[in-house]
């Protein structure tokens, strides 16, 4: 074991939008503590930051403090100036707001080194970190070589740390995902950019890596959103909270948008019966209710009581007969009114059982940031206020730079355009598979299988309900490739085996066995051949004894693939033991794989090939300066 223990590591991960941090690392695993928006507000001195925007705010007070309300100059110059007010200046933060803010990072490449340094500052701060704390750094797909040394050296003469270690997002999120083969597709949806990278035995494949892929973030599909909602009133805002909310979901490819008109589900034994096809109106559609006897069906209302026997004479003698019809017309109505409620709750409840995906129209909460005015009470003068002159009762209104910032919530109702995020055609969704697939083409042919089945789609941009689900049909619709019966067969004999010509030359005679086979008559050895080459276990009697003389015709048959695309297309599963994370969501994987890497190589101290080292020590920066930090990236 190393030096270091599990709760001094101090993990960073910075992001466009959000930076994650965490100060130790528990057990069991936990998503980050610290969430920091990845911004700054410039201060008042030049090239100084501030974490949260910094307003003045003046404050009002009296002088009144020496003999009959005056001040101890007053007293002695022998002025009287009663009810004088003094102005003190004093500063509020306002957490809430964003305006006149800095983001230092834009499509995850770092544009201000300055507000970059002053947030890593920030997140150090709150962190609260120990002098013999080490740190580890999630770097981005889009930092160079200069970018990784400029922030191994800010690190390391700012904070003065023991240790420091930079982990790939790439690397960190295969190694959440802990795929045995080491290699799998990193799928980045972020803020507003997407980065894909394919990692091959454990190492990102550089010359295949698509950073910054254009238009395929969470900012395009709420674009998306605003150009189908802005005619309708809406703002960029309301299309981002729209985007976040329950209700946005992305359909699978064969799942139609609901719609006003209904569709007919026709039953095929009904046609054969009734004679009712698709073209024929829908009685069902057009009542509203079921056909058949029976309670609330198309027969008529069930449970209207009758007025039974009436006594015509008695009630004509009595001379209350508009009396008693008037009565019974109000029952009848109050009865009528209770039906139609109940029919009203009714469908009101059934509405409310359907899935999001089947509702035409849907409503979320849009939260407003409004800004208020504050209002301070200053102290009554002694001389009374004028009518029309000044504010009344000594409430004075605080100019608009005394501010503050409140929530209000207001119910939108939004249609078929929710589901309409990623484009009206998937236009964004077949830009990532697109993407994927050059990635993947871009690799060595033996590796390409393992990173069409070890797809991991991370980042807050693929929040989004149906996203994943959405992508992986595309994939298997546009890219997977069936191959036929004979071209599967014949790719997979063994190199003792010639493929079969069309004039029959090299067809194997009827019950003819190769060297070495023993097969019951009847069975096909090309059909054998192939299932066995694969599945050495399959063999008949006496084939792997003739195979182990010739190890090399395995080998020949097992790395056959098929190189003009995919068989099957899946994502990976996050582990099931990771308990603090489920209800978290695995969007934030990257930072998973970074505690149990910081773990491995730190607290472990795991010494890789020819003693390789996987994290900077403060003697090792020393000697080789920043540019050595390239030696010990994991």
């Amino acid at each position: 074991m190393g030096p270091y223990r599990d709760e001094d590591i101090l993990l960073i991960m910075t992001g466009s939008t959000i930076t994650l941090a965490q100060l130790g690392i528990s057990d069991p695993l936990t998503p980050a503590k610290i969430r920091i928006k990845s911004r700054m507000f410039p201060a008042d001195k030049e090239g100084e930051w501030e974490p949260y925007k910094v307003t003045p705010k003046k404050k009002q007070q009296p002088t009144t403090n020496g003999v009959d309300g005056k001040t101890d100059d007053q007293v002695m110059d022998g002025t009287s100036e009663a009810g004088k007010v003094d102005e003190e200046t004093e500063y509020e933060e306002d957490r809430n707001t964003d305006e006149s803010a800095i983001w230092p990072i834009e499509a995850g490449k770092i544009v201000n080194w300055s507000c970059f340094y002053a947030l890593l500052t920030h997140v150090y701060q709150t962190s609260s970190p120990t002098l013999k704390s080490p740190i580890v750094l999630v770097t981005q797909p889009q930092w160079t070589h200069s970018d990784i040394e400029r922030v191994a050296q800010f690190i390391f003469e700012k904070f003065k740390p023991p240790a420091v270690m930079l982990i790939d997002s790439a690397t960190a999120t295969l190694h959440a995902h802990r795929i045995n083969s080491a290699t799998g597709t990193v799928i980045d949806i972020g803020y507003e950019t997407c980065d894909i990278t394919a990692v091959v035995d454990g190492e990102p494949h550089a010359q295949s890596r698509l950073t910054s892929v254009p238009d395929c973030g969470g900012r395009a599909m709420t674009l998306n959103l605003l150009k189908l909602l802005e005619s309708k009133g809406f703002t960029e805002d309301m299309c981002e909270q729209l985007k976040r909310s329950n209700i946005c979901e992305i359909l699978p490819l064969d799942v139609p948008l609901p719609s006003e008109t209904p569709t007919d589900n026709v039953n095929p034994a009904a046609v054969a019966s009734t004679g009712i096809t698709t073209s024929t109106p829908n009685p069902t559609a057009q009542t509203g209710l079921p056909r058949g006897p029976g309670p609330s069906t198309e027969i008529g209302e069930e449970g209207l009581e009758e007025d039974g026997v009436l006594d015509v004479a008695t009630l004509v003698a009595s001379g209350k007969t508009s009396e008693y019809l008037a009565k019974k017309e109000k029952e009848k109505a109050e009865k009528a009114a209770q039906r139609k409620n109940a029919k009203g709750a009714a469908a009101t409840a059934k509405l409310a059982r359907l899935p999001n995906s089947q509702r035409l129209k849907a409503t979320f909460s849009y939260e407003i940031q409004e800004k208020t005015l504050e209002t301070t009470t200053a102290p009554k003068p002694d001389v009374a206020t004028t009518s029309g002159v000044g504010e009344p009762n000594g409430v004075t209104s605080t100019p608009p730079d005394n501010s503050s910032t409140t929530t209000a919530k207001r119910e939108i109702e939004v249609g078929s355009e929710r589901f309409q995020v990623d484009g009206s055609d998937h236009e964004l969704l077949n830009r990532i598979a697109d993407s994927i697939a050059t990635c993947i083409k871009n690799t060595r042919n033996d590796a390409r299988s393992d990173l069409w089945n070890n797809l991991m789609i991370v980042g807050n941009g693929a929040k989004i309900k149906g996203f994943r689900e959405a992508l992986l049909s595309i994939l298997q619709a546009k890219y997977v490739v069936s191959p036929p019966n004979s071209t599967m067969f014949t790719s997979e004999l063994p190199s003792n085996f010639s493929t079969p010509a069309a004039t029959g030359a090299n067809t194997p005679l009827p019950g003819a066995v190769p060297s070495g086979l023993s097969i019951h008559a009847g069975v096909n050895p090309l059909l054998v051949a192939a299932t066995t080459a694969s599945n050495p276990s399959l063999a008949p009697p006496g084939f792997q004894q003739h195979q182990q003389f010739r190890p090399h015709t395995i080998d020949q048959a097992t790395h056959t693939r098929h190189s003009q695309g995919p068989t099957s297309v899946q994502l990976s599963k996050m582990p099931e033991y990771f308990s603090e994370w489920k209800d978290h969501g695995w969007d934030e994987a990257s930072f998973l794989g970074a505690q149990i890497l910081s773990h491995v190589g730190i607290v472990q101290e795991f010494q890789g090939v020819e003693g390789e080292q996987f994290f900077m020590k403060r003697v090792d920066y020393n000697k080789q300066g920043p540019k050595g930090i390239h030696r010990f990236c994991f």
